[in-house]
């Protein structure tokens, strides 16, 4: 069976990502997480406070573990020997992106393939995004967001979200 990775800023780690990580995990012999470790990209919690959160949600599933990165994502499957990517889609715009990573993705490395899940219908419209913003508010973040995670969420961005531009 192939090995997979889910990779992402995981900004923070949401329900529907947790949600494609189980449904992964029933297809996959082994699935790695990625918290990619960007430093363009203004990020609400440190890489090491992302791999801990996701490494709290998905600590039932035996077969999962978490990482994190930096650079290209076909580098870091061929240093953990990984077959192929999963991608998550929630909208026509995702598809579009999607698609364009795995044609990037394949002329870097032809040998990889590119799995996509389609969100469900009630995880179709959570977004890292949104969570940081209702939670910055103040807002009701339970369901959006694995319930192990959601009080170090809302309390960071009470704290500090609005300031940071969240």
């Amino acid at each position: 069976m192939a090995t997979g990775i889910f990779a992402g800023s995981f900004d923070p780690f949401t329900t529907g990502h947790l949600d494609i990580v189980e449904r992964a995990a029933r297809v996959f012999s082994e699935v790695y997480v990625a918290v990619l470790n960007n430093s363009q990209k203004r990020c609400a919690f440190s890489p090491q406070e992302r791999v801990a959160q996701v490494d709290r949600a998905v600590s039932a599933l035996p077969n999962v573990s978490v990482i994190s990165f930096n650079g290209l994502l076909v580098e870091c499957m061929r240093e953990h020997n990984i077959d192929c990517t999963i991608r998550g889609i929630r909208s026509a715009a995702d598809f579009d992106y999607e698609r364009g990573m795995a044609q990037v993705n394949s002329q870097l490395w032809p040998e990889m393939d590119t799995v996509v899940f389609l969100a469900r219908p009630r995880y179709m419209h959570i977004s890292s995004s949104i969570v940081k913003e209702l939670a910055s508010y103040g807002a009701c973040i339970d369901g959006l967001v694995p319930k192990v995670n959601e009080s170090e969420i809302v309390e960071r961005m009470r704290n500090n979200g609005r300031e940071r531009g969240f």
